[in-house]
């Protein structure tokens, strides 16, 4: 029904079962642990091909910078492995669809060292798109969101090549003062 309306699915690729984990065992949320990069290939190979046509935009992870999509803490190297495997597998299982990653808490300070970190390590080669989530507490001119793509966008032309951003969640508050419970 999406496509007959015009629109496009964007799906997210993550969050494997327990068996897939490299959680220890025993963990609480092993679904947020880096997954076994051979299962996760498998996964992420038959999901865009099952897929393919349906949904041909894929974000890889949510927000793997903060811990609560990823244990034991945010770690931009560990989480280079999951884009060049999830990437390659992708691109096996529908070579026309577009590789988004990763969808970031905030693009500013938050987002950035972990981007930052993600782009210098050799990331850019592995995605289509940049994904950020720049939620703010202010406007957006007042908390320089344009300044803070443009220094994501320079990074990632630094270091691998241009690439597209995409904001794939987004708000500020409108309340002035703050909000009260």
């Amino acid at each position: 029904r999406a496509g007959t309306n015009g629109m496009r699915i964007l799906g997210i690729l993550g969050f494997p079962p327990a068996w897939a984990s490299t959680a220890p065992e025993g963990a609480e949320r092993p679904w947020v642990y880096k997954p076994d990069l051979a299962a996760w290939a498998r996964s992420v190979e038959a999901t865009t091909r099952q897929f393919s046509g349906l949904v041909d935009h894929w974000e890889i992870w949510n927000e793997p910078n903060i811990s609560v999509f990823w244990e034991p803490q945010p770690n931009a190297a560990d989480f280079l492995d999951v884009v060049r495997v999830g990437y390659a597998a992708a691109k096996r299982g529908n070579p026309a669809c577009t590789v988004i990653t990763p969808g970031l808490a905030g693009a500013g300070e938050r987002g950035e060292d972990f981007i930052g970190n993600l782009i210098r390590s050799g990331a850019v080669p592995f995605c289509d798109a940049i994904s950020i989530h720049p939620y703010r507490q202010t406007t957006p001119e007042e908390s320089d969101l344009v300044g803070d793509i443009q220094r994501i966008a320079d990074l990632c032309e630094q270091n691998g090549g241009r690439r597209h951003l995409w904001i794939t969640e987004w708000c500020w508050t409108t309340q002035i003062g703050g909000g009260s419970s």
